[in-house]
């Protein structure tokens, strides 16, 4: 019994020192080249074998079995669309095209840690300081020992994603609120980090500046009772806020906050106006229109996105592939359209359509994105049941807002944070700390 607790523990110990790993470094760590194979493809690896062990065995003692089962049936979808595709089972490309599949593995791993509970606020205190540490190399101060790292060992070296930056932002938040109980240490750590990397997120990307805005509106709603409680508290948010921010365009505008005086003044109004100039985010809102039947933007990036979608869509029903999907031989076919140039990116690398759900349709078609449908709707549903409370939507809703926008599910460091904090935070009496409920 002593062996279990102890391999038990040690497995739990190893998950939570690579999530982390994961978490700080994304791209960079995955593409670590290990026997001519990098560390993300033994990750999806393991996904894969893990899948099909559910698939055959199911997970003894996993309380909401209906999840089990839709995530079988989303394995099945990939089997027939595979099979009417005819995809060759023996080519890699078919499990990397497939990895948005086998990446959800990773709920249930983290749901196979819910009877284990971490001891004391040190990990807290971990991954929140890695969240401040990840803002102060994501703004130039990346350590050149850690560049030229990366540079020998790993496939390729790259810099914190915005989205990237927002998974860990809303990953240590919720996870400070299952290890904290004071509720000031999670309102000031949730307000300020939050605040301090909205800057650079508005200047890198629109879409996780607006899933970190949608998660403060959500979170706030649910501590309004302790936030409006006092006037005080009221205050102190605000405060909070106002500095997180300023301390933040001060970074991606290189000022040496040291030698404040009233040029730094000018220096913080020059620096946000160009921040929001870059990205006008409050145009691009209200940019778009159709015409002919189809939806366009005046924003270049948005309607280069709305164009690849509305393409899918088109192009699968064209070819009576809206059931099923292209399969996973191949790149998306509208991808490499010829009549549409660019859609490779300018290193002829980008295969990706950019949102999570027309990923799936695309490669499974409507059928699979039913199921995936179901297999959240039924996760949902366990939280509510469980928890008595919607809480579960302030991280699904930001999450699902980004992936729409961006890349983020086809990868492999991004589903994998995400799939181990939804699997442990569903699973573990942590959870049972929510003093709000709705």
């Amino acid at each position: 019994m002593m062996i279990k607790i102890n391999l038990f523990n040690i497995s739990a110990k190893f998950i939570f020192f690579l999530y982390l790993i994961v978490a700080f470094f994304n791209r960079s760590f995955i593409g670590i080249i290990f026997f001519n194979y990098r560390v993300g493809e033994y990750i999806v690896l393991c996904g894969f074998i893990f899948s099909l062990l559910i698939c055959i065995f199911g997970i003894p003692r996993f309380v909401n079995q209906k999840l089990i089962t839709f995530y079988r049936l989303i394995i099945i979808s990939f089997l027939l669309s595979a099979i009417f595709n005819n995809a060759n089972f023996l080519n890699t490309y078919t499990f990397k095209s497939s990895s948005y599949i086998w990446m959800m593995s990773y709920f249930f791993i983290g749901s196979l840690f819910r009877g284990y509970e971490i001891k004391t606020k040190i990990p807290a205190y971990v991954i929140g300081l890695i969240t401040l540490l990840s803002f102060i190399f994501s703004t130039g101060n990346y350590p050149n020992f850690i560049i030229d790292f990366f540079i020998d060992y790993s496939d390729k070296f790259q810099f914190t994603k915005a989205s990237d930056s927002f998974m860990l932002i809303v990953a240590a938040s919720l996870f400070i609120n299952w290890t904290i109980k004071d509720n000031f240490y999670k309102t000031f750590f949730i307000y300020f980090i939050s605040f301090l990397y909205l800057p650079l997120l508005l200047f890198q990307s629109r879409g996780s500046f607006v899933g970190i805005i949608l998660f403060l509106i959500i979170e706030s709603f649910y501590f309004r009772k302790y936030i409006f409680s006092n006037l005080k508290r009221l205050s102190f948010i605000i405060i909070i806020a106002i500095i997180g921010s300023i301390l933040g365009i001060y970074r991606i505008s290189n000022v040496d906050v040291s030698k404040i005086s009233e040029e730094p003044v000018v220096v913080l109004t020059e620096t946000t106006t160009k921040v929001i100039e870059n990205k006008d985010t409050v145009d691009t809102l209200f940019s778009f229109y159709s015409s002919d039947g189809r939806i366009y933007s005046t924003d270049p990036t948005a309607n280069w996105r709305l164009d690849i979608w509305q393409d899918i869509l088109e192009d699968l029903e064209l070819k009576n592939k809206m059931l099923i999907g292209y399969g996973y031989n191949e790149i998306i076919p509208v991808m490499v359209d010829g009549s549409a140039p660019g859609r490779l990116g300018k290193d002829g690398l980008n295969e990706n359509v950019h949102n999570y759900f027309f990923t799936i349709i695309s490669r499974g078609g409507l059928l699979q994105l039913l199921i995936f449908i179901f297999f959240y709707y039924y996760l949902l549903q366990d939280w509510i049941f469980k928890m008595s409370n919607k809480r579960l939507l302030s991280y699904l809703i930001p999450v699902f807002f980004v992936s729409s926008l961006d890349i983020t599910m086809d990868g492999v460091h991004f589903p994998f944070i995400f799939f181990l904090t939804l699997g442990y935070i569903l699973n573990t009496d942590y959870t049972k700390r929510y003093e709000i409920r709705i």
